[in-house]
């Protein structure tokens, strides 16, 4: 799977192995720019191997549960993976992503228990890695979960038009490419369209630098 990505730039004539992978994807996310700057669509040159370095959230309301009144879930996303843009049209995304909420339980939902037994049975759900609750300081329990990543895993072709780009059948279908996106030097940062969801995430990610 690994090898067809990377023979898929052309440029490349073997696949590094995983663990070098890793190793160079750390080294980009320790200098990688602020991923909470104000994203503004530039367009740019899009080709290339590029390393995920950071994600944030734009224009997500907190969410708030029916059932429990002032509940308030807020996400605080990670991400990490690779994205291959070929000159070929074809594109490889591998991204993995975890949205890791911030979840504030009021007192009146707590049906008695304590922010122990609330994170015990948080802790019992198949999509939690681990979770830490404590007292918020009104009655209710703050809990911190980590949650199961969601590998993301799109191949195929895309296209660009101006400053936005997407997979090509939409292009050719006369729909809004759902990506907008600015490259920066050795940087790129792409956005969730406004019109695809309420939620737009803008994804930060640094381009590998080829052999010489």
């Amino acid at each position: 799977m690994k090898l067809a990505l990377y023979l898929s730039l052309g440029a490349l004539v073997s696949a590094p192995s995983v663990e070098s992978v890793r190793r160079e994807a750390r080294a980009y996310q320790a200098d990688a720019p602020n991923a909470n700057t104000p994203f503004v669509a530039c367009g740019g040159d899009e080709i290339g191997t590029w390393f995920v370095t950071g994600v944030s959230i734009e224009s997500a309301p907190t969410s708030h549960s029916s059932s429990c009144p002032g509940m308030q879930r807020t996400a605080r996303p990670r991400a990490s993976g690779t994205l291959i843009l070929d000159v070929d049209g074809t594109f490889a995304d591998t991204t993995t992503i975890q949205m890791n909420p911030l979840v504030v339980i009021p007192r009146s939902c707590l049906r008695a228990r304590d922010c122990a037994e609330l994170e015990a049975d948080i802790a019992g759900q198949p999509a939690i890695l681990s979770v830490s609750c404590a007292d918020d300081g009104a009655g209710g329990c703050s809990c911190s979960e980590i949650v199961v990543p969601q590998a993301i895993l799109f191949s195929g072709r895309y296209a660009v038009l101006g400053t936005s780009m997407g997979p090509e059948e939409d292009a050719i279908g006369g729909r809004v490419l759902p990506l907008q996106y600015c490259v920066d030097g050795d940087t790129m940062r792409y956005r969730t369209a406004p019109g695809n969801g309420d939620v737009l995430i803008v994804t930060s990610v640094r381009k590998r630098v080829s052999p010489t």
